[in-house]
């Protein structure tokens, strides 16, 4: 029942709730207070969805700290586990996130992602699949290859360095947009999920790379 819900709320658009205005206003203000924010290529998120914000995952802070610097509304992904406690539960979706099962191939949750998309949304998702400490991105979880492809929408690879720790540095970078699946064909690949997966993890390596150049 609460998928169908989702799923219909997506079709209308994800639209700025109150909530999520209000709260992305106030972290603005408190990611300036409190960290020594460096952000880079913030000019080359476009500025409409459909699109696929593809990050690197090392806190639970990543999310609000991507939907903060994005400057249309963001749905993502949360752990399923969060949602159990109604009232948090109900904070998540109002921030337009929703649940998705860890461990397994939740092909239920890629499916209203791939909705989100359709109806001009905008997603974040970490291709990590769960928090690691200044990954490698060796490894990426299919089900951002699943989502891409299916989709086939533009994509932003982001990295995000540094500690959450109050008035340590932290730093953004956002690359250029680009299409995983249009750069396949036009390599002669074939679109496969594994080939499209690997594709975002390029993109997303060369952001990093960039940044420890600096």
């Amino acid at each position: 029942m609460q998928r169908s819900a989702n799923v219909a709320a997506s079709k209308r658009g994800q639209g700025a709730t109150s909530m999520y205005d209000f709260a992305v206003t106030s972290v603005r203000l408190l990611l300036k207070l409190i960290f020594r924010l460096q952000v880079f290529g913030q000019e080359q998120i476009p500025s409409n969805g459909p699109l696929i914000l593809a990050c690197n995952h090392s806190s639970n802070w990543d999310p609000v700290l991507v939907g903060c610097l994005t400057p249309q509304p963001v749905s993502f992904m949360a752990k399923e586990e969060l949602f159990r406690f109604r009232p948090l539960g109900a904070l998540l979706r109002s921030l337009h996130a929703f649940p998705i099962k860890r461990g397994a191939s939740d092909r239920a949750a890629l499916r209203l992602a791939t909705t989100i998309l359709e109806a001009g949304g905008t997603l974040v998702m970490f291709p990590e699949g769960t928090r690691k400490h200044q990954g490698s991105l060796e490894h990426l979880e299919k089900g951002v290859g699943f989502v891409a492809l299916r989709s086939e929408t533009l994509m932003t690879p982001v990295v995000i360095m540094g500690s959450y720790r109050p008035f340590a540095r932290l730093q953004v970078s956002f690359g250029p947009p680009f299409n995983p699946v249009v750069i396949l064909r036009e390599q002669g690949l074939r679109p496969s999920i594994e080939n499209v997966t690997e594709v975002i993890a390029q993109h997303m390596r060369d952001v990093k790379r960039g940044m420890n150049a600096c």
